[in-house]
């Protein structure tokens, strides 16, 4: 298991990072950059979304940088959130907002028919109260 990674922040800085924590119920992992306080995305906190509200993926879909996806919030399956917002290779890790910016959950993967991501289907989020279980330390 990789212990340590190179993470490149947006300006192109790359920075030394070390595994802290991994899942073992969820495709999660924890990461500390050294040297480096990154700022962070509020998560939504209790707040119960509702059908049919936005909600917005970000993340970097097959290599293209700093992309935001909108959808609809379509309700909780298997204990992951599901929307119509298109998540593709490159957008899970990242994060799953509301319209005020405030983290919902950790985009994972697209539900499709079949093993071709470029299939219709739909978007798969793990909620971020999740995250904070699985790892207490993002509570300090």
């Amino acid at each position: 298991l990789q212990s340590a990674f190179e993470i490149e922040l947006k300006d192109g800085t790359l920075l030394a990072a070390d595994l802290v924590d991994v899942s073992s119920n969820h495709d999660l992992a924890l990461l500390q950059l050294k040297g480096y306080r990154t700022p962070y995305i509020l998560p939504v906190g209790d707040r119960q979304l509702r059908q049919t509200e936005t909600v917005y993926a970000i993340g970097s879909p097959l290599g293209i940088a700093d992309t935001i996806t909108a959808g609809t919030y379509t309700g909780h399956r298997g204990g992951l959130l599901v929307t119509d917002a298109r998540i593709m290779p490159g957008n899970s890790g990242g994060p799953m907002v509301d319209a005020d910016g405030k983290a919902l959950g950790v985009n994972t993967l697209k539900a499709t028919e079949h093993k071709d991501p470029t299939d219709r289907g739909f978007g798969l989020a793990i909620p971020i109260g999740v995250a904070f279980t699985e790892f207490r330390q993002l509570g300090r």
